[in-house]
């Protein structure tokens, strides 16, 4: 040995600096889903007020929502119209990153329909399609034709079905929905959870109509 005296070797300690970032994160993330999830509560509370408030002054019958919240059924109004039941309720479908909510009126027909039947709004595809070959169903009424799209492998049958009561029912809805005629079960949807009482009431008349239609059709 000569006598030299080595320095102790300093250790570095590892910053806690990446470890307080990632707690940071986590905190801002459980944050934002529980006030996201009470906003989410509040509003479907207004919504099922709006629906319960609905069912209550129309005499139909309200069905609460029910089952754990991973799986857990919409609510639900049923009652009936011109003598014609009817149920209104809310469906959702998940596209990709989001979700689009739809109210939706439904009924059901006494006996099978020939064959599926769809109306919806034209949009600027709807032309093009047409100039393409894709076939449309006059209905012989000019101003509706000129806002609505009538398809079906059974023309006949959809005419006789989407009548004059029909159609009025369509215009009177007011709302960029769409009307199905499926098997034995009549529906229309649109985008959005509905709490306006005159669409809810424009809605319930027409999926009766549609029903009613579909039995002499």
């Amino acid at each position: 040995m000569n006598g030299t005296r080595r320095s102790p070797v300093m250790v570095a300690m590892p910053s806690a600096a990446p470890w307080i970032g990632i707690g940071v994160a986590i905190v801002f993330v459980a944050l934002v889903m529980i006030v996201s999830f009470r906003y989410d509560a509040s509003r479907r509370e207004t919504f099922n007020s709006a629906w319960r408030s609905f069912a209550t002054s129309r005499g139909f019958q309200w069905i609460a929502s029910s089952g754990p919240w991973y799986r857990q059924t919409a609510a639900a109004i049923d009652g009936s119209a011109q003598g014609t039941a009817f149920r209104l309720d809310t469906f959702t479908v998940s596209t990709g990153k989001s979700q689009i909510v739809y109210t939706r009126a439904s009924g059901s027909l006494e006996r099978y329909f020939e064959a599926k039947l769809v109306v919806s709004r034209r949009t600027f595809f709807t032309g093009i399609g047409e100039r393409l070959g894709w076939r449309s169903i006059p209905t012989g009424d000019r101003t509706f034709d000129e806002k609505w799209v009538l398809r079906s492998k059974a023309p006949d049958a959809a005419r006789r079905l989407v009548d004059e009561t029909v159609r009025e029912r369509v215009r009177t809805l007011n709302r960029r929905a769409s009307v199905q005629v499926e098997g034995k079960a009549a529906k229309v949807w649109w985008t959005g959870r509905e709490k306006d009482p005159a669409v809810l009431d424009a809605a319930c008349d027409l999926v009766a109509a549609v029903v009613r239609a579909a039995a002499s059709a």
